[in-house]
């Protein structure tokens, strides 16, 4: 119900005039089903002896003086009751549709909104936290899960609308027979704790289905990313066998999802039709009711069932789909709890802002920040990924020096991408610190400070866009001098050799381009910011050594503050410095020549 509550909050916040007028059309329709459901009697009168309009009820009565008033000659009050019909019939059906319309003016403005949240509250998350988690599982909150989203809010537009016209009918109902009315409602109340225990189990299945959904979703998304080598292992059959697998394990449970669904609505429909029985038997046998009494009685009933059936219906759906705003709701619990801007912060369901939460800010008012003009320090720095996890840098003390290349190397585990996590302000050390001309990186400054740095890793990030696009992305103000000063600069020259330049598609991940050719992209992508450190982190790794030493000797032309993270002799030798890392400590420092027998023999 808390859950509930927040997505009618949300709905409220995202769409109150589209919600305001869906009320009104629901009561609109509601009335217009009512005013044709009142014009049986006088139908029944005019079409059973017309002249006897004078002995009709009491009801009837009233809306043959209405006609008497309005002059209307005698034998045109058939086609008047017809006309009326009518159109009321089409206002309902106009009603409906523009009901429709406006439902999908909600649902979209919604969607909207709670996935803007999402990306904000994962693009604002701590880095630790992220990495704890699958990346298929983000795509599947933004996609599968919002799908579902959507589809509660529909159903919970639909419960309202059947809800309305269902208890109009049960209310006419209760005029022409108000006991038997009562009594129906009675045994509808007494199946409420057996509806109670089947709604647990449609909401338990609905989250089993997001568990599922979320399982495809990894079997997908991550394999399909490692596509080459999938292939290279000759591991096709095996990755089928597991997709196919689990989406079979997904189809079976939304099967038994609509089998429940099925059954639900059936015995709805079974103890309805016993109740209506029971009832027509109490009400003519017992209770004497007049035969016109019962005649709309049994109309109106008739016409609620379907209505109030669709809201079981509703209700069912909205209990299958509720699981995936929950989750939704406790993700982004985590994220606001997890945040690198302001950790603790509640969720953001439903606040304003561009789609979601209002963007933190950078830094604090008047907050000192930190700045590369003199030296960038780890002193005495403890970090552990978690507090049950080994530790990854014990006291570690480096030194990285204005307009110097220094290299942190040594063996894979030693803590090297560590050190670079935690210069950009994506870790927090657990004890001592990270400082920039003596100003502390902290969680509230981080954000103005990576702007500071350029970062090239080994796996390039390139988008299937073009080469301007790629660039831009970075700084989307550049100007064409700013994009060929910074090619020039990466020695990437090759660019406006290609068929389409500079506009070149690079395909997915830079697939089009060789290993050398996106590294050297990359690298003009990070000089474009003018950055006060450039950080390569594992960069040239897997580059054949021409192309390393090509890239390096742009390095080492340009004068920039340089992290270089690496294990290959050959990277490492252009530093002005060296750190050799071992088991998240110092085992040795100096210029290369000092300590180039053990960077070799590692």
């Amino acid at each position: 119900m808390r859950s509930l509550r927040t997505f009618v909050g949300l709905l409220w916040r995202s769409a109150r005039w589209q919600l305001v007028t869906a009320v009104a059309l629901a009561t609109l329709l509601s009335l217009t089903e009512g005013v044709s459901l009142v014009m049986v009697f006088p139908l029944i009168a005019l079409l059973g002896d017309p002249s006897r309009t004078a002995v009709a009820g009491p009801r009837t009565q009233m809306l043959f003086h209405l006609l008497e008033v309005t002059h209307l000659p005698r034998s045109a009050w058939l086609g008047a009751i017809l006309v009326v019909v009518i159109l009321s019939v089409g206002l309902l059906a106009q009603l409906n549709g523009m009901l429709s319309t406006l439902t999908i003016d909600i649902i979209l403005p919604v969607r909207k909104r709670l996935a803007g949240q999402i990306y904000e509250a994962i693009l604002h998350a701590d880095w630790t936290f992220l990495t704890r988690r699958r990346s298929s599982d983000l795509t599947h909150y933004l996609t599968t899960e919002m799908a579902r989203v959507g589809t509660l809010a529909g159903s919970l537009i639909a419960l309202m609308s059947n809800g309305m016209v269902g208890l109009l009918m049960l209310a006419l109902a209760c005029y022409y027979a108000p006991l038997l009315t009562v009594l129906l409602l009675v045994c509808f109340g007494l199946l409420l704790p057996w509806q109670k225990r089947s709604g647990k189990a449609i909401y338990n299945a609905g989250r089993e289905t997001s568990n599922r959904m979320g399982k495809v979703f990894e079997s997908s998304m991550e394999r399909l990313q490692n596509l080459k080598v999938v292939k290279a292992y000759g591991a096709q059959d095996a990755e089928l066998a597991l997709f196919t697998r689990r989406y079979g394990d997904l189809i079976k449970e939304l099967v038994a999802n609509e089998w429940r669904s099925v059954a639900a609505s059936r015995r709805f429909q079974m103890v309805s039709l016993v109740l209506l029985c029971g009832l027509i038997l109490l009400g003519l046998n017992t209770l004497h009711l007049a035969p016109a009494a019962m005649l709309v009685f049994l109309f109106a009933f008739v016409r609620a069932t379907p209505r109030l059936n669709a809201v079981q219906t509703k209700v069912n759906e909205i209990l299958t789909d509720l699981p995936a705003f929950t989750r939704i709701e406790d993700f982004l619990r985590e994220c606001a709890e997890n945040s690198e801007v302001e950790p603790g912060l509640k969720p953001l369901v439903g606040s304003v802002g561009n789609g979601g939460a209002e963007a933190p800010p950078s830094h604090r008012q008047g907050e000192e920040q930190p700045t590369m003009e003199r030296a960038l320090r780890l002193r005495e720095v403890r970090f552990a990924y978690a507090a049950d996890s080994p530790v990854v840098l014990d006291g570690l003390s480096l030194e990285f020096e204005t307009g110097k290349i220094t290299a942190v190397a040594g063996l894979s585990g030693a803590g090297k991408s560590t050190v670079a996590d935690l210069v950009m302000g994506l870790l927090l050390a657990n004890a001592g610190s990270v400082e920039a001309d003596g100003v502390a990186i902290t969680r509230e400054n981080a954000r103005a400070w990576r702007r500071r740095i350029g970062y090239v890793s080994q796996d390039t990030l390139l988008f299937h866009d073009s080469i301007r696009a790629n660039l831009l992305w970075a700084k989307p103000g550049a100007t064409e001098q700013e994009l060929a000063v910074a090619i020039e600069a990466a020695s990437a020259d090759f660019v406006y050799g290609l068929a389409q330049g500079i506009e070149t598609v690079v395909g997915d991940r830079g697939m089009m381009l060789s290993h050398g050719q996106r590294q050297r992209i990359a690298l003009a992508r990070a000089l474009l910011l003018k950055p006060s450190v450039l950080i390569l982190d594992e960069a040239t790794n897997s580059l054949d050594l021409e192309n390393e030493e090509s890239i390096l000797r742009v390095v080492k032309r340009l004068g920039v503050t340089t992290i270089l993270i690496s294990h290959r002799p050959s990277a490492v030798a252009v530093a002005d410095r060296v750190f050799v890392l071992e088991k998240g400590r110092v085992k040795a420092s100096g210029e290369w020549d000092s300590v180039r027998g053990m960077v070799e023999a590692e």
